[in-house]
């Protein structure tokens, strides 16, 4: 019954660890810099697009 009790003084459900805080810390940077780097391709696809609209109009003589 002691390595019981000694298992659940050692659980703390509601206490972060800090190996946790820092996995969170980094998760939450990687997000955010996949979210502007696909921001940034999206802009570049916009660009593309734009450019490739031109070209068509031009080289058909519109």
């Amino acid at each position: 019954m002691q390595m019981v009790q000694d298992a659940l003084a050692f659980y703390q459900p509601d206490v972060e660890s800090s190996s946790w805080r820092k996995k969170q810390s980094r998760i939450e940077y990687l997000c955010k810099e996949r979210d502007a780097t696909l921001d940034e391709i999206q802009g570049c696809q916009d660009y593309v697009e734009e450019l490739e609209q031109e070209l068509t109009q031009l080289e058909s003589g519109d």
